[in-house]
């Protein structure tokens, strides 16, 4: 039998224990009409101002009024979705304050009282549905802002999401983003999205690392899911402002690293590129920008980063360059007048950063399936001639072209590693080393000889296997291009050293643009090392031995490699002997 009078009905709500939202919801419409709910909606009002805070300790009191105020505000959305909601919002200029202080004991009952799972989840959901119902008030940007305890309330529920509930469920009732209300209220004034965003993080100076792995997990989630092509993409956006926020600060952009934000960011750029054209494109577009802003600014510090490579490889598998250029689409989509100045150089910078890893081989193989992707599915041809990201591409994918092809020459012929022997040939011909997998022989005795005689033995648990092939790939860059800038490097040494010998002198090769750079120095870091073997680049220069030096920035395998290198302990000022005209090493320096 359905209660007779408003207070009976909240009584019952409060003694009842419902699975979820829905169940509430349902009780609500069989039990209380309209017409009842119409004539006592400051009643509802009523008993949230009149109930009586309980003592956190009373764990059945607490638990009992948390299921009230839940009813309440059931009571309150089913009220706002029918004729009555002008009546209700009249109602809801006298009650903010108090429902305020509701969703902060809420709140804190989640965490001193021990809800389980369904009522945690319930006192979620209610007070999210609190703010939502908030949504048609004008000054609620301002409640949320000047109502000090509010919003780090509503981060530190997103952060438990994140951490504790996290999965939103795509069928039945499901856990809303604790933010997504906000995004609702603030939609089409971004500077207030932005700002209340920022105060947000102001109150959790603190927590802003536990803020950017919940960031990264909601986006994670999301993007796993395709989540964000359904009617709640939009909450994928407070993810990322609070991510693009973040990486302002230089300390937090190692931490993405670490978190390896630059995949799941590439994910989520890739589902936003596919979502459907009936999406406005202006808030897409602001979405994207934020993206790719964010990337931009963490792949800068990778080169500082001794994992770089691990990241960029886990960027080109999320699709990185096929998810960029696919979102260019939604800034063609903007009016005419506006398109230049909504077309960020950010994607373009960020294509340009990518060209220093064109080194490593094992990159290159990856990146030349990307190429192949885009060129099969045309998507480079959508890309309009004056966007600078068309250029940054041409100018990306010249480069990788001819890398892709310097390394099918390299992989082509090869040598054995033991330093007696000569023997080159197809790598079908050789057996690599077990340990590192980089070593290569032309039999099992000179395997043995450099492992008992050579320094093998030493290095090959030093030797990373990607390293061994990319020094051997970097050597063969510097190699190619060093006798086309022969006339110039004489004519800097004439200027520079006229009268100091070649053998005196050093040649470094800087490997991170789309050219290798050269230049004539005098000196080297102090960490300058030596191989012990020479190898030929080119006869000489002037009719003297050179000696030349190939600089890289820290990346995966660059301290092994020194350790490698270091092995040998030679004179970085080498009397050079005949036949040792010719010396590689690999420095880490910047200058």
């Amino acid at each position: 039998m359905a209660p007779k009078s408003f207070k009976a009905f909240m009584s019952a709500m409060g003694n009842n224990s419902f699975k979820d939202m829905d169940s509430m919801a349902r009780y609500v419409q069989r039990n209380a009409p309209q017409e009842l709910l119409s004539r006592t909606i400051p009643g509802c009002f009523d008993v949230l101002t009149t109930l009586r805070l309980p003592s956190l300790l009373t764990t059945s009191e607490s638990l009992h009024t948390i299921r009230t105020v839940l009813s309440a505000v059931v009571i309150l959305d089913q009220c706002g979705r029918s004729s009555t909601s002008p009546k209700l919002a009249a109602h809801f200029v006298h009650g903010w304050r108090d429902l305020h202080a509701w969703i902060t004991f809420l709140f804190e009952s989640i965490y001193h009282v021990g809800c389980d799972g369904v009522e945690k989840r319930l006192a979620m959901m209610a007070m999210m549905n609190i703010i939502q119902l908030y949504q048609s008030r004008e000054d609620l940007r301002s409640c949320l802002l000047s109502t000090p305890t509010l919003l780090p309330t509503i981060v530190r529920l997103w952060i438990d999401q994140g951490l504790t509930v996290g999965v939103v469920e795509r069928s039945g009732s499901h856990l809303p983003n604790a933010l997504s209300s906000l995004q609702d209220v603030l939609e089409g004034d971004a500077t207030g999205f932005r700002q209340v965003v920022e105060e947000m993080l102001l109150q959790l100076s603190g927590d802003r690392a536990t803020l950017c792995e919940v960031a990264l997990r909601h986006l994670q989630i999301s993007s796993a899911q395709d989540q964000i092509v359904d009617e709640n993409w939009r909450d994928t956006h407070l993810a990322i402002l609070c991510i693009r926020r973040l990486v302002d600060t230089q300390g937090y952009r190692t931490l993405m690293l670490e978190k390896h934000a630059v995949a799941t960011m590439t994910r989520t750029l890739a589902a936003f590129g596919v979502l459907p054209s009936s999406i406005d494109s202006a808030t897409v577009e602001g979405v994207i920008t934020c993206i790719v802003e964010s990337l931009y600014f963490i792949v800068e510090n990778l080169d500082m980063h001794t994992q770089s490579v691990v990241t960029v490889r886990e960027c080109l598998e999320a699709g990185f360059f096929i998810a960029l250029l696919q979102c260019q689409q939604w800034f063609y989509r903007l009016p005419s007048a506006s398109l230049r100045n909504n077309i960020p150089d950010f994607q373009a910078f960020t294509v340009i950063k990518f060209i220093p890893y064109l080194r490593y081989p094992s990159l290159l193989t990856m990146i030349s399936r990307s190429i192949k992707k885009i060129d099969r599915h045309y998507i480079e041809r959508l890309l309009r001639a004056e966007d600078p990201l068309l250029r940054a591409w041409l100018q990306f994918k010249e480069v990788a072209l001819e890398r892709i092809e310097l390394k099918k020459e390299v992989e082509k012929e090869c040598e054995c590693s033991n330093p007696e022997c000569t023997v080159k040939g197809p790598r079908k011909h050789f057996r690599e080393c077990a340990g590192c997998e980089g070593a290569l022989y032309c039999s099992r005795g000179c395997q043995s000889r450099d492992w008992k005689e050579g320094n093998h033995r030493s290095a090959c648990k030093l030797i990373d296997r990607d390293t061994a092939r990319d020094t051997k790939f970097i050597h063969a860059m510097m190699k190619r291009g060093l006798p086309q800038v022969a006339d110039k490097l004489c004519a800097q040494k004439r200027a520079s050293f006229p009268d100091t010998p070649w053998s005196s002198l050093w040649i470094d090769c800087n490997c991170m643009g789309s050219e290798p750079e050269y230049r004539v120095q005098r000196h080297l870091t102090p960490a300058a090392v030596a191989l012990p073997r020479a190898e030929e680049i080119d006869h000489d220069i002037e009719g003297e031995p050179v000696k030349v030096a190939i600089s890289t920035w820290h990346g995966n395998g660059m301290f092994r490699l020194m350790t490698m290198v270091g092995l040998a302990s030679i004179e970085a000022e080498l009397p050079l002997d005949p036949g040792d005209e010719f010396v590689h090493r690999i420095d880490t320096h910047r200058d």
